[in-house]
């Protein structure tokens, strides 16, 4: 096993029912990220191995340079530049005790972040919040947002809906992104600290991260860390590791996690886009403001989801899942 250096102790800036995100470091050592945390240069200490636990998408855009790390969040080419601020997160729901409701959310889940387009072709999209207050229908937060998604539309993922669904199936390379309901992992970013009233689960990175999205390779699906991080070479071959990208803040979809299923699709992020007219390889973006204002009205308390397909197919199921829809 590599001699860990230069390892930073992590300082939780919040806390919440979340499993840790794995990073795997390149000597093939396990790094786990501690649901919102950020690091702390005062000591140092070495992580302790975790179990796996996967982030989801397919790619990122070949365009962005990496960019260097500072005391607040690096811009990148897939970052559009910041519109003027966005509607302030809502106050958070009722805490009553929730009645059952049938559908395939979990019992506390009260936020949802819908993502649609009108077709199953089609980048282009907007997405709507909504929140649950323990009875009755969802409630719009905030003005709806517009995104980009993958180039080639939307294929149905695996996450918290049934399997085997109407409609194309998500996989590795198709440049889809997944349509379904996912849960979300951690955010990361540049930044020493997120945005200002953020409670979501936070990680800084560093700037050498990548995501595994060869189905060939092992840790597919997985973030790992740079290797900075450690005394010797690394053991494993990185041929299939994305090099290309970076982006200065995301939120890790859980796609294709549980279990992962090789060439399903990997390392679906929420990013700042390059514009509204440029598509992803498969995540899903939108403005820096508008991903700074989903990132405040995150809270880990109301177990919030993504949902995301064309509209046709969520007016379909939205009844019968028991999520927000037309």
């Amino acid at each position: 096993m590599a001699n860990v250096v230069g390892t930073e102790p992590m300082v939780c800036a919040s806390s919440g029912p979340f499993a840790t995100l794995t990073l795997i470091g390149a000597a093939g050592i396990v790094i786990a990220f501690a649901a919102g945390c950020t690091q702390d240069k005062t000591a140092h200490a070495s992580p302790a191995p975790q179990n796996p636990q996967h982030g989801s998408s397919e790619g990122f855009c070949a365009e962005n340079a990496a960019p260097t790390p500072s005391a607040t969040a690096s811009s990148c080419t897939c970052e559009a530049p910041a519109a003027p601020s966005g509607s302030a997160a809502s106050p958070a729901p009722s805490a009553a005790t929730p009645v059952d409701r049938p559908g395939i959310l979990p019992r506390d889940s009260r936020q949802a972040i819908v993502v649609t387009t009108p077709k199953w072709t089609e980048f282009r999209g907007k997405v709507q919040r909504y929140e649950w207050e323990g009875a009755g229908p969802w409630r719009a937060v905030g003005n709806a947002m517009a995104v980009a998604i993958g180039r080639r539309g939307l294929a149905w993922g695996r996450g918290l809906h049934p399997d085997g669904l109407p409609g194309p199936t998500k996989r590795e390379g198709d440049t889809k992104s997944p349509a379904g309901v996912f849960e979300l992992a951690d955010a990361y970013g540049y930044a020493v600290a997120p945005p200002p009233g953020t409670t979501w689960p936070y990680g800084r990175l560093t700037q050498g991260w990548k995501c595994i999205d060869d189905p060939r390779q092992e840790g597919y699906n997985t973030l790992i860390m740079p290797d900075a991080y450690y005394a010797e070479a690394p053991t494993v071959a990185w041929d299939g590791v994305r090099r290309d990208v970076v982006f200065d803040m995301f939120v890790v979809v859980k796609h294709n996690t549980d279990p992962v299923v090789p060439a399903a699709g990997s390392c679906v992020l929420i990013h700042p886009w390059t514009n509204a007219q440029t598509p992803t390889q498969g995540c899903t973006s939108m403005s820096k403001n508008s991903l700074q204002t989903v990132l405040g009205w995150l809270s880990p308390k109301l177990h919030p989801v993504l949902i995301q397909m064309p509209e046709e197919a969520l007016s379909t199921v939205a009844r019968a899942w028991g999520i927000p829809g037309r």
